[in-house]
């Protein structure tokens, strides 16, 4: 499965930008001379300024597509409406979706995750309770909507009810 790194994957390619450029320009700063500092000056309040531009694009807008072949699902408990879209069909492979958790009263957009799966799916979950050995400690997953069948574990196809506040904050991004 892929994982959906968005606004991270942005912010950290800017970050990693911005540590180069000061960098560079600090070097530059400390092998030049009095009339050139002026120069660089510019050039890295330019750089910072673009920079910044790059990583709030990247950071503060959602740019996951809507998707095709649409289905939908209303929870057990009626609370939730979960929806899975496929982005791009790979024939033979892991194609890509979107899935998607809305609250059934108003439809507004709790919670998305993208993934890739070779089998799709849409399904509830009241919660599981699991033990890694036999005689070892009992765990405890909360309730999720799962969109995907058997990709070993990996959570980007699950999202857990009630979405967390981190899914939440990057669901409230405005879509371009």
């Amino acid at each position: 499965m892929r994982l959906d790194y968005g606004a991270a994957a942005g912010a950290l390619i800017g970050a990693l930008v911005a540590v180069v450029v000061i960098i560079a320009v600090l070097v530059k700063w400390i092998t030049s001379k009095d009339k050139s500092r002026a120069w660089i000056a510019r050039f890295a309040g330019l750089t910072a300024i673009i920079v910044g531009i790059g990583v709030l694009y990247f950071g503060l807008f959602n740019h996951t597509p809507h998707g095709t072949e649409c289905q939908k699902s209303a929870s057990p408990d009626g609370l939730y409406v979960g929806e899975r879209c496929l982005l791009d069909w790979v024939p033979g492979g892991n194609s890509e979706y979107v899935g998607r958790v809305l609250d059934a009263k108003n439809g507004k957009l709790l919670a998305q995750h993208t993934f890739s799966t070779p089998v799709p799916d849409l399904s509830w979950s009241s919660g599981v309770t699991y033990s890694l050995e036999p005689d070892g400690p009992l765990r405890y997953i909360g309730p999720s909507v799962g969109f995907s069948i058997g990709d070993g574990g990996d959570d980007s196809a699950y999202i857990s009810l009630p979405p967390s506040m981190w899914d939440r904050l990057l669901a409230a991004r405005p879509r371009l």
